[in-house]
């Protein structure tokens, strides 16, 4: 039977291949299956959202992530939506996507914002595809969704950042660029003279400062560069004005993969302070040199006595340098018993709160001198007493001074009552000359008339007796006239009036500027010296010059001037002041012995007749003229020959 067989061979054969048809099928389909699931499984588990619409927009298909990106619940409340019709927020149409896939058939990375059910938006980056039929329709479209809105939100708020720090850079007052390594200028957010912020990228940013100052700026580039610190200098540009302006400058590293790739330099613009400071340190130096160059020793202490500071002149007194004074107290340089006294006078004007003026003792190199010093509370904000002001001058030779000038007053005192006494002497002598001679006469013819006839012994010896008193009388008057030709018989030489003048002006300086008396000599030195007793002359300089002093009030400032010109044969002073003047009333009497306008107990209104005599006898005259609330002048004539009257 081999038909048989062949055909029994051909069918098993039939079988065999279908049974690997079978096979295959199965496992074809037991591929597609797991496929399925994988798809399924990844479909079901995408972190994206996956979607599947109609052409109208209906959602017919899509994963949870869509599901919740969307804020559903069910795909099933999902479904219900039309993405074309409430699926997106206004301002991102439905349209734009269809066109896109229309023309290019899918869309890669649109943006888009998609409403969620509850009204917020959800920021979203869609791809997106047509699947159509054979002839070409669309039959759905479908889509994979990222949700970029915290992306969104984070790239926001970087260019809300960005926004701001350009904003603040662009609008800061300080200037603000980066730069490469080499200092080549890549950012500069304002114009610094001559470029504007796009006309200085590319340039240098050594051209921006002043020559003397580019090696510092490229040593603080490479320092920084190399270390990736940053530092601080001032340096020296170009300012907006286009003046030379100072920078306060901070350079700091711009780092990437650990290299500084380069620099940010920001310049703060000083100039105003530098100005300020440059002024301040002037003044400074302007105060310092003038309390360096005062007389006057100056301290400052603390409320406990310690020393804060003094002067170049009272350290020196100290033996120290001004610095070292610091933290010391009187005791390290004075005696036990000063020093507590010094103490005692600074607890009581920290207590009261006072200035206080003192007369006190200083010692200075073991020699004991008088100093004039005035302490004044230094207090702070809030009014307390914190510190002590100490000033105090030296006063030794200006007491002495006074002293010697009170000396002087006296002996010119006695020397008025002197010289007056002397012409009082004599005007009595002349003036009781002339009666006692015709009394003298007339008893001496009564003697003579008595002795021709017979009278009483009595009366002829009470006439002699009276004739004796006479003549005793005429005695005195003798020595009288005697002593006012001695108190004008003086030794007489040349006097230059420049120098007696000086002298006398010297004398009287202190109770001038007590006064506020400004005394001036005007061309003394011009005039030719006189033949005079030279102490009268300056009797005639202190008379003249003292009473324009005792005429001012210290009220207001003064002067007195006193010149001299050559007439002739004699020399004219003039003593010109603006010191009140004389009333006219009183204009005649001023030279008059014991005339005064003062009160009573002062002066001896004897000056200013002292004066008259005196230039009566050097042979000149004097007279005055004023004018009543200005000012007063005293005229003096003096004969320039050595002739003089006795």
């Amino acid at each position: 039977m081999p038909d048989d067989q062949e055909a029994e061979s051909g069918t098993v054969q039939q079988l065999r291949v279908l049974h690997r048809r079978i096979t295959e099928l199965e496992q074809a389909q037991q591929t597609l299956e797991r496929s399925e699931k994988q798809l399924r499984e990844l479909f079901e588990n995408a972190s994206v959202g996956v979607y599947r619409t109609t052409p109208d927009g209906r959602i017919i298909m899509a994963n949870p992530a869509l599901v919740h990106m969307l804020g559903y619940s069910s795909f099933e409340q999902l479904s219900q939506r039309n993405l074309e019709k409430e699926g997106f927020a206004p301002g991102y149409p439905r349209s734009l996507f269809k066109d896109l896939i229309e023309k290019n058939g899918r869309v890669a990375s649109l943006e888009s914002a998609w409403l969620r059910q509850d009204g917020t938006t959800v920021s979203v980056s869609e791809d997106g595809w047509v699947v159509r039929d054979e002839p070409g329709r669309p039959l759905y479209y479908e889509g994979v969704v990222h949700d970029i809105t915290e992306h969104k939100k984070t790239e926001e708020a970087l260019r809300e950042a960005e926004q701001k720090w350009r904003c603040l850079v662009e609008n800061a007052p300080d200037v603000i660029l980066t730069a490469d390594p080499d200092g080549t200028i890549m950012f500069m957010n304002r114009t610094v003279p001559p470029y504007t912020p796009e006309e200085a990228i590319g340039t240098s940013v050594y051209d921006y400062v002043l020559p003397e100052h580019r090696d510092v700026l490229r040593r603080a580039f490479e320092h920084v560069v190399q270390t990736g610190q940053s530092h601080s200098y001032e340096l020296a540009g170009a300012g907006p004005d286009g003046r030379t302006s100072w920078y306060q400058s901070r350079l700091g590293p711009i780092e990437q993969g650990g290299q500084v790739v380069a620099v940010m330099l920001i310049a703060t613009d000083v100039t105003e302070r530098k100005q300020a400071e440059d002024a301040l340190r002037r003044s400074e130096n302007k105060y310092k040199t003038l309390l360096e160059n005062l007389p006057q020793r100056v301290f400052l202490k603390d409320k406990n006595s310690v020393y804060i500071s003094c002067n170049e002149n009272y350290a020196r007194d100290l033996r120290i340098k001004a610095d070292q004074i610091v933290g010391k107290t009187d005791y390290d340089f004075y005696p036990k018993e000063l020093a507590e006294k010094y103490r005692a006078d600074d607890r009581r004007i920290v207590e009261s709160g006072q200035t206080t003026d003192i007369e006190e003792k200083y010692i200075l190199e073991g020699k004991e001198f008088i100093v004039h010093t005035v302490k004044t509370p230094v207090r702070d904000e809030q009014g307390n007493v914190i510190a002590i002001l100490g000033i105090f001058r030296d006063i030794t030779e200006s007491k002495r001074q006074e002293r010697e000038l009170n000396l002087y007053r006296e002996k010119i005192t006695r020397a008025e009552q002197l010289a007056s006494l002397g012409a009082l002497s004599a005007t009595l002598a002349h003036e009781m000359t002339q009666p006692l001679t015709a009394i003298r006469l007339s008893i001496e013819n009564s003697l003579a008339d008595l002795q021709t006839g017979n009278y009483p012994n009595d009366a002829m010896e009470g006439l002699k007796d009276g004739l004796d008193e006479v003549s005793h009388a005429a005695s005195i008057i003798d020595r009288l006239r005697h002593f006012a030709r001695q108190s004008s018989e003086k030794a007489v030489s040349q006097v230059n009036l420049k120098e007696a003048a000086e002298r006398i002006v010297r004398l009287l300086n202190k109770n001038a500027q007590q006064a506020s008396v400004f005394v001036y000599l005007k061309g003394l030195e011009k005039l030719p010296p006189i033949y005079v007793y030279e102490k009268d002359m300056e009797q005639l300089f202190f008379a003249l010059i003292d009473n324009a002093i005792q005429a001012a009030d210290g009220k207001k400032n003064r002067q007195l001037t006193i010149s001299g010109t050559v007439k002739g044969e004699q020399i004219e002073l003039q003593f010109a002041d603006n010191c009140g003047g004389i009333a006219p009333e009183n204009l005649d009497k001023i030279f008059e012995p014991f005339f005064t306008t003062k009160p009573a107990g002062e002066g001896t209104g004897l000056g200013l007749c002292v004066v008259k005599n005196i230039v009566f006898r050097a042979g000149g005259k004097v007279w005055a003229k004023s004018d009543l609330g200005k000012g007063a002048t005293f005229f003096v004539t003096l004969p320039i020959t050595k002739a003089m009257r006795t």
